[in-house]
């Protein structure tokens, strides 16, 4: 999980992608769950095995009893336990009240079911999966690719809509977007003719960017490594390569030094 984790940081370590970027887009591209969902899944299984008994009495004996048991009418809630009543908020969500609030949110046949892996597979039903293409290629090329899909890359409209750059036209005279350079800059006319043209899709920026569901995994292969070779081609990041080029070379050298 730790190596997993370190693959996808990778991609935005070389700039701060959390502060220049919507928390929402990096999630959906790295795939991972905001830390307050991942806190509830977890309160939730481990709910789950005080519940049907798989821990110590001392952690089963604080389970309440259904609304049920305090009444004789059919209500809906009836299978629900019994709230805590609280009277500070810091209580209120500590991990015993605010657990119960979660598993009475959950339908019944999933509470009831005393499987770890069914209540697991139940939470993890809607997670994001990312496709394997997000990781094809050359290291460096995918750095770049996922900058431009989460639009914190080094074009000028990037730059300037953080107060990083005082224009954001490009040398052609017009906005130098990431549609505007993937696809409408004359100055790569030939370079596109040569890559991206010879694609047999509709062209689109979010299919550049993001693949496409509905094409193979073939199909998004191509996408993605034919992307990146336009970026490596159109030399408009060249100062990336030639940096980490420099660092390199200082890494080893300070390496035979010692």
């Amino acid at each position: 999980m730790i190596v997993k984790h370190r693959r996808y940081w990778h991609r935005y370590r070389n700039c701060k992608i959390a502060l220049i970027s919507p928390l929402k887009v990096l999630y959906k591209d790295v795939g991972w769950e905001k830390l307050s969902k991942r806190r509830e899944n977890h309160k939730i299984v481990q709910f789950h095995k005080m519940y049907h008994k798989k821990t110590p009495f001392y952690l089963s004996d604080l389970i309440p009893g259904r609304v049920s048991n305090s009444h004789r009418h059919n209500t809906r809630n009836s299978n629900n336990l019994l709230s805590i009543n609280c009277r500070t908020q810091f209580y209120k969500t500590s991990f015993l009240n605010a657990s119960i609030q979660l598993w009475n949110s959950l339908p019944v046949d999933t509470r009831e079911n005393p499987s770890v892996s069914i209540i697991k597979g139940f939470l993890q039903k809607d997670k994001l999966i990312i496709p394997n293409y997000f990781n094809i290629g050359n290291r460096n090329l995918q750095i770049l690719h996922t900058r431009l899909r989460l639009k914190c890359s080094n074009l000028k409209q990037h730059l300037y809509i953080r107060n990083l750059e005082e224009s954001p036209l490009c040398s052609c005279g017009l906005v130098e977007s990431t549609y505007h350079f993937l696809l409408s800059c004359d100055k790569y006319n030939i370079i596109r003719q040569n890559t991206l043209f010879q694609l047999d899709i509709i062209l689109t920026e979010k299919t550049l960017l993001w693949g496409n569901d509905t094409y193979s995994i073939q199909k998004n292969d191509q996408i993605f490594l034919t992307l990146q070779n336009y970026i490596k081609l159109s030399k408009r990041f060249s100062w990336y390569f030639w940096t980490h080029y420099v660092i390199y070379r200082m890494y080893n050298d300070i390496h035979l030094a010692i």
